[in-house]
């Protein structure tokens, strides 16, 4: 959203912060005199003017997407894998199988299950008539639950499913070989959504919220632009490097983002009233880094240091030193000197 300022009868347009380095313009060589110029020529200047306007407060962090939830699909056992039924790339969904292993342990504990069941419900049949004591009809429900617990286990360890909706992102097995719990025959990257984690500074901590508006740039993408949201922020400060832990989650239907992808994520945390002046009037002294400005009075110029804050497209934060209404040089200042008489052009 633009931001307008206005002086004189111009109306200028702001661009989007990118940074907080202060305002630079290449110096050219000028010797600052501070001694009241003697020529008699007056030079005639090109001048700005200083203005009220609004900093957007905006900051871009860099970051590489990942994965919304990664599921390593692994046996509670070790066990020979009888079928691998995907492939890495191949997307799956919820529920689906993504691999069995050996299931002839499997069919023995059916086997047992099926009997203890068709025990119970007989005689539970023969209890509701008084035909057994309570202690019998119990010790039959009892090896029952045992029986299909112990098959419903295996059954979870030999048929292997998909948590989650998502792409096959590796596998570590071949149909034949013997799995281990350590090392999962497969894993499952859920990118629908995709987020990112990026390292906020604490100035930002009271302002940072959930739900806030996040501009991604995905770099591979040709930049293409993201709209993305604050899904979540840590509670707490990093002492170390002072900075907060966020994330940030992107729609991504189409599965266009992957993860590993290096992006950047632009935050608005909002704007104030700024003094600003066009970078085109603000110097730099050689080797000394102040910059200054020199300022047009009655056609005298008058030379003044100034500082710095956020450039905001052509036009800098003025912190210190100038106010509205100024009327600064700008363009070529080569031979300006501290009192100098002017004309404006």
């Amino acid at each position: 959203m633009m931001n307008m300022l206005k002086y004189g009868t111009a109306t200028l347009g702001m661009a989007v912060v990118f940074g907080l380095a202060g305002c630079v313009q290449t110096s050219e060589n000028t010797e600052i005199k501070r001694a009241a110029a003697t020529d008699s020529v007056t030079l005639k200047v090109d001048t700005v003017h200083v203005a009220q306007g609004r900093i957007n407060e905006e900051d871009v962090f860099n970051a590489t997407v990942q994965a919304k939830v990664t599921n390593n699909i692994s046996a509670l056992a070790g066990g020979r894998l009888k079928q691998l039924y995907v492939k890495v790339g191949d997307r799956v969904t919820e529920g689906q199988v993504i691999a069995k292993l050996d299931d002839s342990q499997l069919n023995q504990l059916s086997v047992q299950m099926k009997k203890a069941k068709t025990d119970f419900e007989r005689l539970s049949e023969l209890y509701k008539i008084g035909g057994i004591a309570q202690t019998q009809w119990e010790g039959a429900r009892d090896a029952y639950d045992i029986a299909n617990t112990q098959y419903q286990n295996m059954l979870q360890n030999t048929v292997l499913r998909s948590p989650v909706s998502g792409i096959v992102t590796a596998k570590n097995y071949d149909d034949g070989d013997v799995t281990s719990p350590q090392l999962p025959i497969a894993v499952v990257e859920q990118i629908n959504p995709v987020k990112l984690e990026i390292n906020v500074s604490e100035k930002y901590f009271s302002k940072l919220k959930k739900k806030m508006p996040v501009k991604v740039t995905v770099e591979a993408l040709d930049n293409r632009e993201f709209e993305g949201y604050v899904s979540l922020i840590h509670p707490t400060v990093d002492p170390m490097s002072h900075t907060v832990t966020a994330e940030i989650e992107i729609s991504n239907r189409n599965g266009v983002i992957r993860p590993g992808m290096y992006a950047y994520a632009q935050i608005n945390f909002g704007s104030y009233d700024a003094v600003l002046a066009p970078e085109s009037a603000i110097m730099k002294q050689i080797g000394a880094g102040q910059r200054y400005v020199f300022i047009v009075e009655n056609n005298t110029l008058k030379y003044r240091e100034v500082e710095v804050g956020i450039l905001q497209g052509n036009f800098c934060e003025i912190k210190k030193g100038l106010q509205p209404g100024d009327v600064l040089v700008s363009g070529n200042k080569a031979g300006l000197t501290d009192g100098m008489k002017v004309q404006i052009k």
